[in-house]
């Protein structure tokens, strides 16, 4: 990825967005005492130059969609009206959708009451048509995702000293930096975890409709690399209370293999629509080895040498990589077992896959982000000026801010509830007043004015039956693949198996 690309987004999404766009105080992080990561969804236009190169040039980049936020919650409503997992890389992909499914609306040929609120400049527009109700996205647009700090899950274990990608593996045993997801692992597989201890609650058994059930497991040693993982969150905390929501490392491979559209606008968008790129901010408390040509660079990509890097390292590895691992994985799977039916659309949607490159910038910094906090040490109090320093303990916002081009209207949600921000919801009724627009209940109010949802069904059922077949193919058989076939689905709480998504 270019450096200098993802150096312009960042300060987009930084300096021109965050700082402007979105509200001062209202929703982000106390300046004293809180936390929190940052992502957005960036959308830049290229056109092409006459020059003998034949490169194109960015000539418009602006934000798509916007989010803030670190919390998840394991509340479970039927109604759709909760926001299970409010991590700001979820809510940022969210918001994308919620835009696809707005401008989706303004088209429709029935007087859409979608239609007369959007009136954004057409100049915008993310998709075109390719027929009667069937889009794509816009050939000459290409989509990156900014994200303050690194995902959760695999991309944050990384050795926090220089060396080489060479030996950064024997590494990891000390001097890392932990993750605090946990591990998913067969329940047969457990005694393989290193210094895993039986009873020391390490371990959280999932009941699921598979043969073999999953744990969720926390590893006090070592840490294994390129797994699936789970949420961070208190060991001692059984199932029932505990986030199933898969990391997102996890859920950046996920949407780079069947796309940022979703199941539910698959049936209108056939092809899909995958991050060119994914810019992540520097964590300032991992030691690298610059050259002096280097020093001035504010950017560092997947073009320099992944040994000056080892964030890069672990952001390659855990999202690129493993999206080339299953899709070899998954064309070997496809040729062996499917039955030939969808064959030739499977092999062709896995050949329109192409990883996401990956790119670390230096600057600008998202000062309030987990990684810039911990280490600038941010946020001393004084009584009175001739007190010394005292550091004050650092928590992340429990609040999410979340941001859409089309409505430029920042709403501001409760992570650990899954709401907007407001009075403590209860009764059914409160939680229907307080649904965020990211919601699944929200979604299903798109679905149904887009004639594609049907009352007699189920959320669940709804989307089964109108994503399309290929779409369907190819998630069935990704589920299949070694590398994803622990994902947590078909939990016995059937949102469970949802929102992992």
């Amino acid at each position: 990825m270019d450096p200098l690309l993802a150096q312009r987004i960042a300060k987009l999404v930084i300096e021109d967005h965050y700082e402007k766009d979105l509200p001062k105080n209202l929703g982000k992080p106390k300046p004293d005492s809180e936390w929190t990561v940052f992502a957005a969804i960036v959308a830049v236009e290229q056109v092409s130059t006459a020059s003998e190169s034949s490169r194109s040039e960015p000539s418009r980049i602006w934000v798509v969609s916007s989010a803030t936020g670190t919390k998840c919650t394991a509340q479970t409503r039927e109604d759709g009206t909760v926001l299970h997992d409010s991590h700001a890389e979820v809510l940022a992909r969210r918001g994308f959708v919620n835009v696809l499914w707005k401008e989706i609306l303004s088209r429709c040929p029935e007087n859409n009451p979608a239609s007369s609120t959007y009136t954004q400049p057409k100049s915008h527009f993310l998709l075109e048509e390719k027929g009667s109700m069937s889009f794509c996205l816009r050939q000459n647009v290409k989509l990156y995702m900014y994200v303050s700090d690194s995902p959760c899950g695999d991309a944050t274990i990384y050795s926090q000293h220089a060396s080489s990608a060479s030996t950064a593996t024997e590494e990891l045993a000390s001097q890392i930096q932990f993750t605090g997801a946990k591990i998913i692992v067969p329940s047969s597989s457990v005694a393989s975890l290193n210094g895993m201890n039986h009873s020391d609650g390490c371990l959280i058994h999932l009941n699921t409709h598979h043969a073999c059930a999953n744990v969720i497991a926390r590893e006090p040693d070592a840490q294994q690399l390129g797994r699936l993982r789970s949420k961070s969150g208190r060991s001692d905390l059984t199932a029932d209370r505990r986030s199933m929501s898969m990391s997102c490392s996890d859920k950046l491979v996920r949407w780079s293999l069947l796309g940022l559209q979703g199941a539910f606008l698959s049936r209108f968008i056939l092809e899909p629509i995958l991050l060119t790129g994914i810019v992540v901010g520097r964590d300032a408390k991992t030691a690298r080895l610059i050259s002096d040509d280097e020093k001035s660079d504010d950017a560092l990509g997947s073009s320099a040498s992944l040994e000056t890097c080892q964030q890069t390292w672990a952001l390659q590895r855990a999202v690129p990589d493993r999206v080339e691992t299953a899709k070899q994985e998954l064309r070997l799977l496809d040729h062996s077992e499917n039955d030939g039916k969808h064959h030739d659309r499977i092999q062709k949607w896995i050949a329109s896959v192409k990883p996401p490159c990956v790119c670390i910038v230096n600057a600008p910094t998202f000062a309030r982000g987990k990684a810039a906090v911990q280490a600038s040490g941010l946020s001393h109090k004084r009584k009175r000026d001739a007190l010394p320093v005292t550091p004050v303990k650092q928590s992340p916002c429990g609040l999410s801010l979340n941001w859409q081009w089309n409505d430029n209207i920042a709403e501001v949600t409760v992570g650990a509830r899954g709401i907007r921000h407001g009075t403590k919801p209860k009764s059914s009724n409160d939680y229907v007043k307080l649904q965020s627009r990211l919601s699944r209940a929200t979604f299903t109010q798109h679905a149904n004015s887009a004639n594609s949802f049907d009352a007699k069904f189920s959320y669940h059922e709804n989307k089964w039956k109108y994503a399309s077949e290929d779409y369907m193919a190819v998630r069935e058989q990704i589920f299949k693949t070694p590398s994803l076939s622990a994902w947590l689905v078909g939990c016995n709480v059937e949102c469970h198996s949802d929102r992992q998504g």
